[in-house]
């Protein structure tokens, strides 16, 4: 098994795209579809990036970049993991009691899971798949913000 690489810096990334019919679903109408993206940068300058699941509540998308950037990022950026199965039970051991005592593990596990899955991937072709998918960053109001980690 292969070293996980260390992290030299940690980004979630928030957008909101507005839709045109809203979706009825078991928790609540969505009138936007949310997606906050996590960008991982080893100390060799490669690039990976995941997806916090974030639909509910409506503010789940900024609540779980914020969970990246406040309480996540400053326990991996810059420390080794032996590999990225180990740096998520690391990451799920040291938040379980603090999830326990928020009430929150699930949001927790949602932001672990998205930042240790990440896979290097080229930036255009995230960018592609964003446009596909209707998503365009550059439009007034996809972008909600960008937070990170350094």
């Amino acid at each position: 098994m292969s070293a996980a690489p260390r992290i030299r810096s940690l980004r979630a990334l928030v957008f909101r795209c507005p839709i045109g019919i809203p979706v009825v679903t078991s928790f609540g109408i969505m009138r936007e579809r949310p997606m906050v993206l996590v960008r991982a940068e080893d100390r060799d300058g490669a690039v990976g990036w995941g997806e916090v699941w974030c639909n509910f509540p409506a503010v789940g998308a900024e609540h779980r970049a914020r969970l990246l950037e406040t309480v996540l990022a400053p326990l991996v950026v810059d420390r080794d993991f032996p590999s990225v199965p180990q740096a998520f039970a690391w990451l799920t051991e040291k938040t379980a009691v603090l999830g326990i005592q928020s009430g929150e593990p699930g949001p927790l596990a949602q932001a672990i899971a998205a930042q240790t899955s990440a896979v290097v991937v080229d930036k255009d072709v995230i960018m592609a798949g964003a446009l596909r998918a209707g998503i365009e960053p550059a439009r007034a109001g996809a972008v909600a913000y960008e937070i990170g980690w350094e």
